[in-house]
């Protein structure tokens, strides 16, 4: 007695998420810590080749998205800008639409802060320690673009 002959198929994988590049890409960094927005960019630019562009205030980073030659592809926020800057660009973001990632960083998570519901629509969140022995794996999470905390 013949056996039917039986085609083994291997079990199919899912196909590897494939990350955006920032390679060349415009990258806005809203920071009003010099030393913070220094580390993300040294990141970004050496690590990534990545056009980065750093501001320090809500008005600067609007003036920024207005009369950039290119559009921004990301914006790195930190969350506790004074006046609640943070919170208006964001909900500047979300009312135009704007097709703009946004990754949040400091050293306080947003659910800590007075009103988390209004960092809503951002990608992720980096904790950056103050001190240089744990800034160090900071700077590594960042420059791999992995989140630490999904929002």
């Amino acid at each position: 007695m013949a056996f039917p002959s039986v085609a083994l198929r291997r079990p199919s994988r899912p196909a590897p998420v494939r990350r955006p590049s920032l390679h060349r890409a415009p990258v806005l960094i809203v920071d009003s810590d010099a030393t913070t927005a220094r580390l993300l960019r040294v990141t970004l630019e050496q690590d990534h080749d990545a056009e980065v562009e750093v501001v320090s205030d809500y008005e600067s980073a609007l003036d920024h998205l207005g009369n950039a030659a290119r559009p921004t592809r990301l914006i790195m926020l930190d969350p506790t800008l004074r006046r609640m800057e943070a919170d208006a660009l964001m909900a500047l973001l979300r009312e135009h639409q704007a097709r703009i990632h946004v990754t949040l960083h400091g050293r306080v998570p947003p659910e800590d802060l007075p009103y988390p519901v209004n960092f809503v629509g951002a990608a992720a969140y980096t904790h950056l320690a103050s001190s240089p022995a744990a800034s160090a794996p900071a700077a590594a999470v960042v420059a791999q673009a992995l989140p630490v905390h999904d929002l």
